[in-house]
């Protein structure tokens, strides 16, 4: 709610707003009470909004709610990687919420490309990267499951003897079968052709190859080395593995037994930070560059032969979803702080009704999901006004424009 004097209301609305630092702070205290009393009302307020059952017994509720915070946060944890969402999961579990949600908006970013070794200054210390995230998250688990042998037992036991709990297991089963359900998706494939992928036992060593050949090119970095950025430090990613997965399908669709050459694909796949020596076509990246097409054909010849779909059927589909799951103009980190500003100059020259139109037209351009896409109201056929379009094209601008960034 903004006022006059340039002041707002700002707000924060989930259905369980509960942090894990709520809870994790009677447990620093080693005050059994409020801290039974902090998971208690974690649990009722689940089960009150339909989001958990009902479990009778203490040491049952306990041992859910423990199973469902290591899910969680093992899918939660993968989303972050696979999205590059960075999100500063520490100990203190202050800036996301118990069921995985994101809550707190200064040291959250979306970035476009790989940035893992991005670090947000915090004055008196340095955050994690993205790829520390997932050791976090089950740090987090970890300490969770100490909480729930504290309330069960009534002795607090120290937070070593809980490494190779049964949580952590299911945590990491969860990251792990998350990550590859992000990367089929990512890559294209339907959901039903995800799961019959995952399922099958075939399948297992060609999702591994290609997650490790992904990789390879998402983790290459500038040899500009590391560098001061406005809120912290960071090393640029020199390859952008969504433009590649959005291009190749098109390019497969006109002849499915072509392999495309390694300057065409590095044409594709190269970012605004990689200069010519980072570009290098070396022996070793020219292989790379073929496995990854060899990995990828092999995924959608298993997929078509699953679905029992023609290989080149198949291709049309995963083109289109790729085409919007990957979409060129991305909103990244930057991106919304910018076009934040870019409203806020403008908004006197709008009515409410236009800002509300360009906001939810900018909105309905950031739906990247096939599924859903489909039933959004499509409100930038409201944006008619010269101001409102000159502002909505203006913001579409600067998402191109950061769309590699942090």
């Amino acid at each position: 709610i903004a006022f006059n004097d340039n002041t707002s209301i700002n707000i924060r609305v989930s259905r369980n707003l509960f942090r894990p630092a709520h809870i994790f702070h009677h447990l620093k205290q080693n005050n059994h009470q409020r801290l039974k009393a902090a998971v208690d009302y974690y649990i009722d307020r689940q089960v009150t909004n339909g989001d958990w059952p009902n479990f009778p017994g203490s040491k049952k509720k306990y041992q859910h709610f423990l199973q469902r915070v290591a899910t969680s946060f093992g899918r939660v944890a993968a989303r972050f990687e696979s999205e590059y969402i960075f999100c500063w999961m520490d100990w203190d579990g202050d800036n996301i919420l118990t069921n995985g949600g994101l809550i707190d908006f200064g040291s959250v970013r979306q970035f476009g490309l790989y940035h893992n070794e991005y670090r947000y200054d915090d004055v008196d210390r340095f955050s994690t990267t993205i790829s520390e995230q997932k050791n976090k998250a089950k740090y987090i688990v970890q300490t969770f499951a100490q909480i729930t042998d504290y309330l069960v037992s009534g002795t607090k036991r120290p937070i070593n003897d809980f490494r190779n709990d049964p949580a952590i297991k299911i945590f990491i089963q969860v990251f792990e079968r998350s990550k590859n359900e992000l990367l089929m998706y990512k890559t294209g494939f339907n959901n039903d052709s995800i799961q019959s992928l995952l399922n099958d036992p075939h399948s297992a060593s060609m999702i591994k190859s290609f997650g490790n050949l992904c990789a390879y090119f998402e983790k290459a970095k500038s040899s500009k080395g590391l560098y001061k950025v406005q809120d912290g430090i960071t090393r640029d990613a020199i390859f952008c593995l969504r433009d590649i997965l959005r291009e190749l399908p098109v390019l497969l669709a006109e002849d499915e037994d072509t392999f495309i050459s390694a300057d065409k694909f590095i044409n594709i796949i190269k970012s605004q930070y990689a200069s010519k020596q980072d570009l290098k076509l070396t022996s070793w990246r020219k292989e790379r560059i073929r496995k990854f097409q060899s990995a990828y054909k092999d995924l959608l010849n298993r997929a078509a032969k699953l679905a029992g779909k023609p290989v080149n059927a198949l291709l049309h589909e995963m083109a289109e979803r790729s085409a919007l799951i990957n979409r060129y103009q991305r909103v990244t980190g930057d991106a919304v702080i910018y076009v934040a500003s870019n409203l806020i100059r403008n908004r006197r020259k709008l009515t409410s009704e236009e800002l509300h139109h360009v906001f939810t037209a900018f909105v309905g351009e950031q739906i990247l999901i096939p599924e859903n896409v489909v039933n959004f109201d499509k409100p930038m056929e409201r944006v008619t006004n010269t101001n409102s379009k000159k502002v909505y094209e203006n913001m579409l601008k600067i998402v191109k424009e950061c769309r590699e960034g942090i």
